[in-house]
């Protein structure tokens, strides 16, 4: 095989996995992203959950001091009944008295709401909280995982780019910036095999002519189609 040829698969192929890993390095900020998402929904909820669990326990303090309060209001109303000296007067107290009663009912109702409302979103905070606890585990141990395989690849990618430069650098220059005009269009696969006649890019049928010339061809024999590079396997 002529040497320009093997040299241009070598820098395609080395080419093709630049692209890979430069992709596979863009897909990471947006799983990192996820994971952060995924922190904040559950930081979310257990800030919505606590909120709430306040807001059930002010609701039953208020509730409590209410009934105080009322209690406080029946005992002073109690207290007047002994002073009463008419029917009327007597009916007007234990009006009122029914009246704070009912009042006193309401709020214990509404103490006892929140209450139940309180233990409920107590439970679902101690759950969250384990579920963040198991997050954090689980998206710490996935962020250093990320962080290791971006190491990699990045070294991987160095190292690839390095050898590429010098590969490249021993083609002449008529051939390297045909090659680079070729691969902005098709990236990674500018250099392709002849398969059975085929073209092995687009898979277009070639003319015996045109076979003949990839054979014989100094690296310059390209697809009448695509204008992809073309060599055998052989």
């Amino acid at each position: 095989m002529n040497p320009n040829i093997a040299e241009l698969i070598e820098i395609c192929e080395l080419d093709r996995s630049l692209y890979e890993i430069r992709a596979q390095l863009e897909k990471y900020p947006q799983l990192l992203a996820g994971l952060d998402e995924a922190d904040a929904k559950l930081a979310g909820a257990l800030a919505s959950a606590r909120s709430g669990l306040a807001a059930a326990t002010e609701s039953r303090r208020k509730a409590e001091l209410e009934v105080r309060d009322l209690r406080a209001r029946v005992a002073k109303f109690e207290g007047q009944q002994s002073q009463v000296k008419t029917n009327k007067e007597m009916s007007a107290i234990i009006e009122e008295i029914r009246l704070v009663r009912e009042h006193i009912d309401e709020h214990d109702t509404a103490g006892l709401e929140a209450l139940e409302a309180e233990e409920t979103i107590s439970a679902d905070i101690a759950r969250l909280e384990g579920e963040a606890e198991a997050l954090a585990s689980e998206n710490k141990a996935e962020r250093e995982r990320i962080a290791i395989q971006i190491d990699e690849k990045e070294e991987n990618r160095e190292g690839r780019a390095e050898e590429r430069e010098v590969r490249f650098n021993r083609l002449p220059l008529e051939l390297r910036e045909m090659y680079e005009l070729i691969d902005e269009r098709f990236p990674g696969t500018a250099v392709v095999p002849v398969r059975d006649g085929f073209c092995g890019g687009c898979n277009m049928s070639l003319v015996a002519k045109k076979t003949s010339e990839v054979r014989s061809s100094e690296g310059q024999a390209r697809c009448e189609n695509c204008s992809r590079i073309l060599y055998f396997a052989d």
